[in-house]
């Protein structure tokens, strides 16, 4: 994975309803790389990519149901239909570089 930041959360602003796309900054999934998603502690996405193949995984957590999408050539994350309840620290973490990006969603 190229292109993964610091651990400095940056603040992502949202209205209820809207959706909104977390951005990791990677340009390229490389081989044998494993990007996952957490909100809190909670998995709730993974991409892996093992000989070429990538496997896309979004968690069957109620909280998200149906809302989230995860770009399988970036991992960028799309939260749709946003609630009050989805507040709170998103973080990225990829093997490729031992990356981790965080977003206070607020």
């Amino acid at each position: 994975v190229s292109g993964v930041e610091t651990d400095v959360a940056e603040s992502v602003s949202v209205i209820v309803g809207d959706s909104v796309t977390l951005h990791t900054g990677v340009t390229q999934i490389q081989r044998d790389d494993v990007l996952q998603w957490r909100f809190g502690e909670d998995l709730i996405a993974r991409i892996t990519s093992e000989s070429g193949k990538i496997t896309v995984l979004v968690t069957a957590n109620e909280k998200f149901k149906d809302r989230l999408k995860l770009n399988d050539q970036t991992g960028d994350l799309k939260i749709r239909n946003i609630k009050t309840t989805d507040s709170g620290l998103y973080k990225f973490e990829t093997t490729g570089t031992r990356g981790l990006k965080t977003f206070d969603v607020n």
